[in-house]
């Protein structure tokens, strides 16, 4: 905590200080999990809390935001937190995430992320470039970017492919040494990260506490949560499409 201020007895102020090169929204106040999860261990630390103001100031603008938490969002916010808890405490693999903190961690030389790049970087280069992984490496990027070509060739043969089927009413498409599969199915995405659907949708994982089986509303969970759980509030704010599959067989 950066700071801590009782107005009055009982009145307190927790102040957070940012560096944020860009200016977030009240909502981002109103939604921060950090100060709110002050807010309680402040209330077990001295008991006789009657009020509690959040307060983030924005250094490099010279601005600040206030926020409060309702006794109904600090349950909600508790038990979140218990149920990720939870979760932690019955992982048996913790996999690492790179993120821009990496540059801080002294541990580099030993995460799977980055201890290639620590073991042969102090290699003089004939030895570098004879390291079995880096040899490795290069020659998979080769064939990865003539992938990319092909593949760019690829797309348009299907789009011509898709387009030649409908204009002739064909489902099969046969060639000389295989055929063609056309065919038409349903998928659904999520709705588009700070829309309104999103945000609706996220409220109704929270209520149902499912949140930490639906973490960061992860598609795939989430369809996987709805194979045993018939859900039509969340079916309905998934974002619905035709999409068409081609698809080689033998003749």
């Amino acid at each position: 905590m950066d700071r801590l201020t009782e107005k009055e007895p009982g009145h307190y102020e927790i102040h957070d200080y940012k560096t944020y090169s860009s200016l977030p929204e009240q909502s981002k106040a109103d939604e921060d999990r950090q100060l709110a999860l002050y807010t309680i261990g402040i209330e077990q630390e001295f008991g006789n809390v009657k009020d509690v103001e959040l307060v983030w100031h924005y250094v490099v603008f010279g601005k600040e935001a206030r926020s409060k938490r309702t006794r109904e969002q600090l349950e909600q916010l508790r038990k979140e937190t218990i149920e990720r808890i939870m979760e932690i405490e019955a992982c048996k693999k913790f996999e690492p995430k790179v993120s821009a903190l990496c540059n801080w961690c002294q541990y580099q030389v030993v995460c799977p992320e980055w201890k290639h790049k620590f073991e042969t970087e102090k290699l003089p280069v004939n030895k570098y470039l004879k390291e079995e992984g880096v040899v490795l490496a290069n020659k998979y990027i080769e064939l990865k970017n003539k992938e990319k070509e092909i593949q760019s060739e690829l797309e348009e043969l299907r789009e011509a492919v898709i387009v030649y089927a409908k204009e002739k009413g064909y489902n099969v498409i046969m060639g000389s040494d295989g055929k063609l599969s056309i065919s038409q199915t349903e998928t659904t995405k999520l709705p588009k990260k700070n829309s309104k659907e999103y945000t609706e949708l996220e409220q109704i994982i929270r209520k149902l506490n499912a949140w930490s089986y639906c973490t960061s509303l992860d598609q795939t969970k989430i369809k996987e949560y709805l194979k045993t759980n018939n859900n039509n509030k969340i079916t309905g704010l998934l974002e619905k499409s035709e999409m068409t599959i081609v698809r080689v067989g033998k003749k």
